[in-house]
């Protein structure tokens, strides 16, 4: 990970272009997320997650909000409350790899010193 901006030359376009993921959202289908993760946060330490649709786990199928009738879906609103000290979320990452995944797409580093380990779009929306 610590080559993998340099060999994409991913710092070369934000340097010339100035871009971030800034403004931009990006949806990860995998295995799941570790939503608590610092990298997928804001700096006052809010989500950058807007939603997850966890197909694992069925009990909010039936919300009036689940146009789909199969997994949950937690909202920014639902995940950010979590983070606070509210009703913890079912949602995880069993294995790491959609984790792993939503990292190098957006991944921020603040699990890192200097941000050296961090995505493509660090500033990016993810659902």
């Amino acid at each position: 990970m610590d080559l993998a901006r340099v060999e994409t030359r991913v710092d070369d376009a934000v340097a010339r272009f100035g871009v971030t993921g800034n403004g931009v959202l990006v949806a990860v289908m995998d295995r799941g997320i570790d939503w608590a993760n610092n990298d997928f946060r804001n700096p006052d330490g809010t989500t950058r997650i807007k939603y997850i649709f966890d197909l694992t786990d069925n009990t909010g199928a039936n919300d009036p909000n689940n146009p789909y009738g199969s997994g949950t879906i937690y909202t920014e609103d639902d995940i950010n409350s979590a983070l606070t000290g509210g009703p913890p979320l079912a949602a995880r990452d069993a294995i790491g790899h959609g984790t792993t995944s939503a990292g190098l797409a957006c991944g921020n580093g603040q699990n890192s010193f200097n941000a050296q380990y961090r995505g493509v779009a660090p500033n990016a929306s993810i659902i």
